[in-house]
């Protein structure tokens, strides 16, 4: 009996492969490359020498600008934008440059509380200045010139030094520090880590050892304020409130004399302390127990 002949003489085509999901528009790592802390050292470091090295260049061709606020703020912008686009390129050079800093919305009450907590560290943080101060007396620089330098001026350049001091200052600011240097560095390290080091290097960015712990003091909140709501908006907000009320205070006086630092009282010390505090243990409530501040966080640690 004969055997029916197949259907075909070469053996049959394999069943196709199944292809791989493609990853999800918008979900690729927002960092290519983490960042140890010494290379966020050398980054905040290089950043700062270029800005001292522009402030001495534009002293040098007009020695008025060491008194111009605007020049300053102008070398500050140059320094820390190419410091950023440096850090762009080694560490993001695909990232989305606003997801990267953090601007991004959170929970609505994020925005209120950063400005109270800036509002509730400046009591605390200048009396632990004013302490430091009063056992190792620095020189009359920088922030003597500022005060009579708001004093004398007019109106119009008083609005001018107001939104340099209030608003672009610590916008910039935060961009460079809790922006390009937090979220590539928190990749290599962990979050308490890379808060502690980006507020170190903020606070040594700053001239006079005196002011050192007090500005570190003010960059772990920031820094705290930052991971807690997945967004960079609130940290800025507490850094304006943390500067527009001794910005405040300045313009408040008739003279220099009287724009000078009181102490204050311990029992005003303790209560600024303790609403810190208050505000601190909201902002972890707010972190913890909410979508959208549990959204932010996601796409922040992407």
């Amino acid at each position: 009996m004969l055997e029916p002949k197949p259907a075909y003489t070469s053996d049959p085509p394999p069943p196709p492969v199944p292809l791989k999901p493609s990853r999800p528009p918008g979900r690729e790592p927002l960092i290519a490359r983490p960042m140890t802390a010494v290379a966020a050292a050398a980054y905040a470091f290089g950043t700062t020498l270029l800005f001292h090295l522009l402030a001495a260049l534009t002293v040098t061709l007009r020695p008025g600008a060491a008194s111009d606020l605007v020049n300053g703020f102008a070398c500050q912008l140059v320094a820390y934008l190419a410091g950023f686009l440096v850090i762009l390129r080694v560490h993001a050079p695909q990232g989305s440059i606003r997801e990267i800093l953090g601007f991004r919305a959170t929970h609505p009450a994020f925005y209120p509380l950063g400005l109270l907590l800036g509002l509730a560290l400046v009591v605390p943080v200048n009396s632990l200045y004013d302490f430091l101060e009063s056992r190792y007396p620095s020189a009359p620089g920088h922030e003597d010139r500022l005060v009579e330098l708001l004093l004398a001026s007019s109106t119009p350049k008083r609005v001018v030094l107001g939104l340099i001091i209030v608003l672009a200052g610590p916008l910039l600011e935060e961009v460079f520090f809790r922006g390009a240097l937090l979220s590539p560095l928190r990749r290599a390290h962990t979050l308490g880590a890379s808060v502690v080091a980006t507020a170190a290097l903020f606070a040594l960015a700053h001239d006079g050892w005196q002011m050192w712990a007090p500005i570190a003091v003010v960059g772990v909140a920031l820094g705290l304020m930052r991971v807690a709501s997945g967004s960079l908006v609130p940290s800025v907000l507490l850094h304006a409130t943390f500067n527009a009320v001794p910005f405040y205070s300045v313009l408040a006086s008739a003279k220099p004399e009287e724009a000078a630092k009181h102490p204050a009282a311990l029992p005003a010390i303790l209560a600024s302390t303790a609403f810190a505090a208050v505000i601190v243990y909201v902002i972890r409530l707010v972190a913890t127990r909410t979508a959208d501040a549990a959204r932010a966080q996601e796409n922040d640690n992407r």
